[in-house]
């Protein structure tokens, strides 16, 4: 029933309101300009295995705590990456202060996830051949790490996961802290179109500290897609060198305060209609469980907005939805005037 909630909304042909996907479009608009000066490319070959070098010293400074860097198509790329990385079995033989050791991965083929996850984590585990599950947890298993808000990195203190899904590392949400999580992940999974609005150049990238896992993830992406366009490689390194050399604290300020304006104006208007809420500001999704699921999911169906609900995620209990406040507040206020007129 959801599912198809969902659907029946997203094929209407009059105005519909998106709240089901979405990226920082408060930054987007402030990123164009630094995109605008971008100098042009001179050579159009052939990416570099792993990622330009350009854009790799950017992410450098960006994430320091780890030694290699493998530039992806987008998250969703960087996570199949790391994936890939881990099903493979492999033996590393080392010396290190006269002593000789030696590595070995297990080729692991099931993942665990605990619920919300991210929607499309299934699916992906899936085109890789392997199980995905999100309850009892086996040793065996490739252990990711989100939260609700895909990431805000505090979901994780005590332990390091196999992979940390990253996507939403940005400096607009006020709840991660970098230093106060210490997460350091063996693989980690970044998205320049989450962290600065750019969803159409489609650049992402897996960071690790294994060798091993750097150079199977850089096969992965060198099968699947023969690298990352360069120009897109080029123009987020530019825009993450400007960032780093200009600051740019007043458009992050802005966006933070935006987005907890989006946080605040959807609970205080829903609220009536909500059981339950965590989510932004501490990251840029509402997840919520309403009262009513029924009156709820016809109201978003009369109103014609969307949301990702929460069996989706992963939820086995009913009554969950996912709602993108990445979006403008003028647009956030009108999709609530929408569903309300409907659940009134």
């Amino acid at each position: 029933m959801d599912i198809d909630i969902m659907l029946s909304s997203r094929h209407s042909k009059s105005t519909c309101f998106n709240l089901a996907i979405g990226e920082p479009h408060f930054l987007s608009k402030h990123i164009i300009n630094i995109i605008s000066i971008v100098e042009p490319i001179l050579e159009m070959g052939y990416p570099q295995l792993g990622g330009e070098p350009e854009l790799i010293h950017e992410i450098n400074h960006l994430i320091p705590e780890y030694k290699y860097i493998v530039v992806t198509n987008g998250a969703k790329q960087a996570i199949s990456a790391a994936l890939y990385a881990f099903k493979q079995d492999w033996v590393h033989h080392f010396k290190h202060k006269g002593q000789v050791g030696v590595l070995s991965g297990t080729g692991r083929k099931s993942v665990y996830h605990s619920a919300p996850y991210w929607p499309s984590f299934p699916t992906l585990a899936s085109l890789m051949d392997m199980s995905f599950h999100s309850s009892n947890k086996d040793y065996m298993d490739i252990d990711i790490v989100t939260s609700p808000n895909n990431p805000d990195g505090t979901v994780c203190k005590d332990y390091c996961p196999d992979i940390w899904d990253a996507s939403y590392y940005n400096p607009v949400f006020p709840v991660y802290n970098r230093q106060q999580t210490k997460l350091l992940a063996q693989a980690a999974t970044f998205s320049a179109a989450k962290m600065i609005g750019t969803s159409g150049l489609r650049v992402g990238w897996l960071a690790t500290n294994s060798e091993e896992i750097y150079k199977n993830a850089s096969a992965y992406v060198e099968k699947s897609t023969t690298g990352v366009s360069t120009q897109a490689q080029w123009q987020i390194s530019s825009i993450l060198r400007h960032i780093r050399l200009f600051g740019c604290q007043e458009l992050f300020k802005k966006a933070t305060q935006e987005l907890i304006n989006n946080s605040l104006d959807f609970l205080a208007r829903l609220d009536p209609y909500i059981d339950m809420y965590s989510g932004a500001p501490e990251g840029m999704f509402a997840f919520f469980k309403v009262k009513d699921l029924e009156r709820f999911a016809n109201a978003l169906v009369e109103s014609k907005v969307q949301m990702i609900p929460g069996k989706a995620c992963g939820m086995k209990e009913d009554g969950w939805y996912r709602a993108s406040l990445g979006v403008s507040n003028k647009t956030l206020n009108e999709t609530c005037s929408a569903l309300l007129e409907k659940l009134k």
